[in-house]
């Protein structure tokens, strides 16, 4: 039995999470390269691709990116280590 392994391909913020996957999907099958994938590893039914909810944040859109969201992200990024 293969073992499964789980890369962290990519860390961010977003506002409309749904759409932002939308997106990123369309951009992994239009070029792989861009996560750190191959076109081959597009290709094997085996690879999942999953999106996750790291942390909820309460507040308003124009406090993204800034402060202690900024640092959440940035603190979450140097432990998941993305590939992109």
């Amino acid at each position: 039995m293969k073992e499964n392994v789980n890369i962290c391909l990519y860390i961010g913020e977003s506002v409309w999470i749904a759409s932002r996957c939308g997106e990123h999907l369309y951009s992994v099958m239009e070029n792989p390269e861009y996560f750190g994938l191959k076109k081959d590893d597009i290709n094997n039914d085996e690879l999942t691709l999953k999106f996750s909810v790291i942390n909820k944040i309460e507040g308003k859109k124009s406090e993204l990116g800034v402060g202690s969201y900024k640092e959440f992200e940035l603190q979450t990024i140097k432990e998941n280590k993305p590939l992109t």
